[in-house]
């Protein structure tokens, strides 16, 4: 008995292809075995809240990072066209802070931002400002310890 396969027209192409779609699929089985190496598969819940704690360090990061920036306009001497270009640039990007936990931490950031741009401007005292980043670090240290609590 015999199994003619040459009409089949299996081009090299196509078996390029395929070894390297199977190639993919051996690297992703390994890096899931890796991310999962205690063997036990994500269920649905499981899965939406790993999205939602990835989330929330992506935004506490960009809290941290706008904390950062008012901080360094703070230490410099007033500068009221780099505070004013700072700060707009930090309120654009508290609007993409959306995870409710962190609401408190964004406001108290926006509060700060407006109290630098101020200071900066002349309007009101460094004390003011002084005081306003002083609350949006405290705000900023109970989400981190909020987050570290919840990798433990």
């Amino acid at each position: 008995m015999e199994i003619d396969l040459s009409g089949l027209a299996i081009h090299k192409r196509s078996l390029f292809l395929g070894l390297v779609i199977l190639g993919i699929l051996i690297l992703l089985a390994l890096l899931g075995w890796y991310i999962l190496s205690d063997g036990r598969v994500l269920s649905w819940t499981e899965w939406q809240v790993f999205k939602q704690e990835y989330a929330y360090q992506c935004q506490l990061n960009t809290l941290t990072s706008g904390f950062d920036d008012l901080s360094e306009l703070l230490a410099a001497p007033p500068d009221p066209v780099r505070a004013s270009l700072v700060t707009e640039q930090i309120r654009g990007e508290m609007d993409t802070i959306t995870i409710p936990a962190l609401a408190d931490q964004r406001g108290n950031l926006l509060n700060a931002s407006d109290a630098i741009e101020a200071w900066a401007l002349g309007v009101t005292s460094k004390d003011t400002a002084v005081k306003a980043l002083k609350g949006a670090s405290k705000a900023l240290n109970r989400a981190v310890r909020v987050l570290e609590a919840s990798d433990e």
